[in-house]
């Protein structure tokens, strides 16, 4: 089934990187664009995909609060990655939906994962500006 998600968007960005969650490659489908991905690398010592796993579960909880069931479907989707047959069955939906339902919570992941930018980006300009006050 093809996605109504455009190669640039956000949405396409997250789940590209969704896609990416077990892979050992570099670049393409990183979140790399967002500074809460650069500071997960440059602060965890981690390597690229870590750091793209562990943005990703940071939305992913964050939805999880708000949408558990979002994040339950794009957790056994992507993170376990079980076929759509199986998460038609188990949430009893057709399958159809199922894809509707992803790209729903797939939108929902990239305003978490905003906000979490957005947070990310507040601390960081504080920082900064406590480096540079004067006394």
């Amino acid at each position: 089934m093809s996605s109504d998600l455009d190669a640039e968007t956000p949405e396409r960005l997250v789940q590209s990187a969704l896609r990416r969650w077990q892979d050992d490659l570099g670049g393409d489908g990183l979140l790399e664009s967002y500074l809460v991905y650069q500071q997960a690398l440059r602060h965890g010592a981690i390597p690229p995909r870590q750091a793209n796993a562990a943005v990703l579960r940071e939305a992913l909880d964050m939805l999880a609060r708000q949408r558990p069931d979002d994040a339950a479907l794009l957790e056994m989707r992507f993170v376990e990655d079980r076929p759509v047959d199986e998460v038609a069955e188990h949430f009893n939906f057709a399958e159809s939906t199922i894809y509707l339902k992803q790209n729903q919570a797939i939108r929902r992941l990239v305003v978490a994962l905003d906000t979490l930018e957005a947070d990310t980006r507040r601390r960081r300009a504080l920082l900064l500006d406590e480096r540079i006050a004067v006394p």
